[in-house]
């Protein structure tokens, strides 16, 4: 971590439908990459220096998320509220950020996780079900 720079979590919500999963992937379409594209565009910071936004886990390709936490490190000085909003306004329509905090430069939201929950929907029935289509197994 470089001098300066300040740790914000984010609390990320996600329809993972035309995601290769949540964590970044050479030539794939991730959760990760459009957030470091959010952050570039917000701050200027590129994320190829090494500086990665890290996830408290990974995600396959599809899963969907209503409450994945994610950290970042940033130079900037503005409000955790405010690296929400600008995030938002950069990021694509099937993420959003629901909530952001400044933390520890120590925070790693994989380590510091106290738990985790995954629900899966099995939906049984003779007729298939668009609404739920992406977000249940029929």
């Amino acid at each position: 971590m470089n001098e300066g720079q300040r740790r914000i979590a984010l609390l990320l919500e996600y329809d993972g439908t035309a995601f290769a999963g949540s964590q970044w992937q050479p030539n794939a379409r991730t959760v990760q990459e459009v957030l470091e594209v959010a952050l570039s565009e917000f701050t200027g910071e590129r994320s190829d220096t090494g500086n990665r936004i890290s996830f408290a886990g990974r995600t396959d390709s599809g899963v969907h998320a209503s409450g994945q936490v994610a950290a970042l490190s940033t130079n900037t000085q503005h409000s955790p509220a405010t690296c929400r909003d600008a995030l938002n306004h950069f990021l694509p329509e099937d993420v959003v950020v629901r909530a952001a905090a400044e933390v520890a430069v120590t925070f790693d939201p994989r380590r510091h996780a106290e738990a985790r929950r995954y629900r899966y929907r099995i939906e049984y029935g003779r007729d298939r079900a668009p609404l739920t289509r992406r977000t249940a197994w029929q």
